[in-house]
């Protein structure tokens, strides 16, 4: 009984200690299998497709690519999502299309929303490598009412 229960910590030891060690960077893992990556090794990026879904009452969003991964190519880029139908990106100030959550060397800068609301564009200096940058979307219906904020990541 004692071996079964020594194996079994072990076992559970080891499993903790190996997700524990995965190449965390912060909150940023350096390879995420799981998750979508556009990888932009251009100056203007593929762009990100943001599809947006309602269900009782509440709009989401959801994009086809969770992380921008600029680890291959130098930069500066030019990072641009679109929008489904019926849906714009916020332009409002208070509310604006992209939030960059943590940005301390200020690489992001001349956020727009372009083509009567259905494309965001914002530019990425690439100055830096090793980073995690969390970002929020922002988007809404036609009539104005906001969606629900959609929070994906980028990486160089």
């Amino acid at each position: 009984m004692r071996i079964g229960s020594l194996l079994l910590v072990v076992t559970v030891s080891v499993a903790l200690v190996a997700c524990g060690s995965t190449g965390r960077r912060g909150l940023f893992l350096v390879e995420k299998p799981f998750l979508s990556t556009q990888r932009c090794d251009t100056q203007d990026c593929p762009p990100v497709t943001v599809t947006v879904t309602e269900a009782a009452g509440t709009c989401s969003g959801s994009v086809d690519f969770y992380v921008i991964d600029f680890r291959q190519g130098p930069g500066p880029h030019k990072v641009t999502w679109t929008i489904s139908d019926n849906y714009v990106f916020s332009s409002e100030p208070y509310k604006f299309g992209i939030f960059i959550k943590n940005d301390p060397r200020k690489q992001f800068k001349n956020a727009v929303v372009q083509g009567n609301g259905k494309r965001l564009v914002i530019d990425f200096a690439h100055d830096y490598t090793g980073n995690g940058y969390e970002y929020s979307l922002n988007f809404q219906r036609a009539d104005g009412s906001f969606c629900d904020t959609l929070d994906p990541w980028m990486e160089d």
